[in-house]
């Protein structure tokens, strides 16, 4: 007898469901589309140079630009400067250490989706 066995019938149930799911994506992913927030900040590109007193050989001391800095929207220059360099490298040396910031050469308004893997959603 043929649908009378346990594997045919959870068989038959999954297909169902895989065959619901596919008749409903499209709807469903334009409402997931639809629901993005999007978090907005200012993107800064630092202009470095080594820093003089610093003797040693890290990488960062070859450096003539840092890329990706963000900071929250109406954060002035000065500000965004002095929190680059108190950044800690590692647990003994920070930024001010071994750079020197010459100028901000690029500042932008950004913004990113707040997706599921966020840094807020943990």
């Amino acid at each position: 007898m043929h649908g009378t066995n346990t594997w045919s019938k959870k068989w038959s149930t999954t297909y169902k469901k895989v065959l619901t799911f596919k008749a409903n994506y499209a709807r469903m992913f334009k409402v997931m589309r639809e629901k993005k927030e999007y978090i907005e900040f200012l993107n800064a590109t630092f202009k470095v140079e080594k820093n003089p007193t610093y003797t040693g050989n890290h990488y960062l001391a070859t450096c003539n630009s840092i890329m990706g800095n963000t900071y929250p929207l109406g954060t002035t220059k000065e500000e965004m400067i002095e929190q680059f360099l108190e950044q800690e490298v590692n647990t003994t040396t920070k930024y001010k250490d071994i750079l020197q910031v010459v100028e901000i050469t690029k500042c932008f308004e950004d913004r990113s989706e707040k997706g599921r893997f966020h840094k807020d959603n943990y």
